[in-house]
């Protein structure tokens, strides 16, 4: 059998699921109480709101942040997950946009500052594959401006800045626990508020959490994720089409709803085997380095520091001919994906919000078409990595 690599890996254990399951089964709510208090006290916040995905958290605090500041415009990053668009057309919020550096993947500050003079009264940041940010910069020139900064921690496990872990940097936070996470329950999301003036209750319409009941699609997801994923059998779920898995699409917004009791145990269950994987990425990105020292059409992203980056994946930026070649089923095979392939105001659906060919975003350009990725997760070995490194060696050429 082929042996296919998962380009994101979130650790899941059978038993760990099922005994989750028994939880929610017979623990009614008390799996959610607990997962909101352990977020509320792991990551200092006042409230934590459990939502069914991290695109749900980020749209709540988005309309928060139009209740908060109606009319004025929301600062998201010009290249970034497409669920950061789906969340602001379901918020419905005006939108102006600041550049990404390529080389980092941080914010270009100059284009932060530029956007708060336009009158944007909140700033969206986030960690792209656990690469960290100046926090500490972001911090001060939205308390120069009196605006809110939401950290979209979705992507941030791992990473951290001068000493502070990830998910504790923003006014609002929102995490995930999707499937690409590094730490899932299947399904699910948080939105963590630290102060409650910045997000009173009667602000937003609250998910109902009792609504989603145990969650047997998100107890479905976690047993599927478990038994294929894993590189003899990724083949199986990668061939079948209407699962989209490597597809970048934008949804479209739904209404936000509450984390299941399942996901609300699972996350509990797996947060120390999730949270453990940091060290190991970071020594397979060390690996990457050394391989790719050399290679002609292939440039690593540098994080801001090495030793907070939390390396969901590794990040390059490929020449038309390498980025051919990983383009290829052949290294989708290794695990190699493409980064987001548009910058967000170039989404035709972006356009009534700020959006549009005249938004000034050469950075974010320029990581939709060069920007790919390489696997980084623990059950990456040494033939998966050679595999990739001979694609490099012939690139395709037409």
């Amino acid at each position: 059998m082929i042996r296919w690599q998962l380009p994101a890996y979130s650790p899941l254990a059978l038993g760990r699921i099922l005994s989750a399951a028994l939880d929610a089964a017979i623990g009614a709510e008390g799996p959610l109480e607990r997962l909101a208090e352990h977020l509320q006290s792991e990551f200092r916040a006042e409230r934590a709101i459990l939502t069914g995905s991290g695109t749900h958290a980020l749209q709540l605090a988005l309309s928060g942040a139009r209740a908060r500041a109606p009319g004025r415009p929301v600062a998201l990053p010009a290249y970034t997950c497409f669920d950061v668009a789906t969340a602001a057309l379901a918020g419905d919020v005006p939108a102006v946009f600041y550049d990404v550096e390529p080389t980092t993947l941080a914010p270009d500050l100059g284009t932060v500052r530029s956007c708060l003079d336009a009158g944007a009264s909140t700033v969206v940041a986030n960690s792209l594959y656990g690469f960290p940010l100046d926090w500490g910069a972001l911090q001060e020139l939205c308390v120069q401006r009196g605006a809110l900064l939401i950290e979209d921690a979705a992507q941030g496990n791992g990473s951290a800045w001068q000493g502070q872990g990830w998910g504790r940097f923003g006014d609002l936070t929102v995490l995930s626990f999707g499937r690409g996470k590094g730490w899932t329950g299947g399904v699910g999301g948080a939105l963590l508020v630290r102060r409650e003036e910045d997000l009173p209750p009667a602000a937003i319409p609250l998910p109902d959490a009792a609504s989603t009941g145990m969650g047997a699609k998100a107890f479905a997801l976690s047993l599927a994720q478990w038994g294929l994923g894993r590189p003899l059998l990724f083949g199986v779920p990668q061939t079948l089409p209407g699962l989209g898995l490597g597809e970048t699409t934008l949804h479209l917004p739904t209404p936000a709803s509450g984390m299941p009791a399942f996901a609300a145990s699972c996350v509990l269950r797996h947060e120390a085997l999730a949270l453990g994987r940091g060290p190991d990425r970071r020594s397979q990105a060390r690996r990457w380095d050394e391989a790719l020292q050399g290679v002609s059409g292939v440039s690593p992203c540098r994080p801001l520091a090495e030793e907070d980056c939390g390396y969901l994946r590794y990040p390059v930026r490929a020449s038309a001919s390498v980025a051919r070649a990983l383009d290829s089923p052949a290294a989708r095979r290794g695990g190699v994906a493409r980064g987001y392939p548009r910058a967000l105001p170039d989404l035709p659906e972006l356009e009534a919000l700020g959006g549009g060919p005249d938004v000034h975003a050469p950075g974010a350009r320029e990581l939709a078409r060069a920007l790919r990725t390489l696997p980084v997760h623990s059950i990456v070995k040494e033939v998966d990595r050679r595999r990739v490194l001979a694609m490099l060696a012939r690139p395709v050429t037409r």
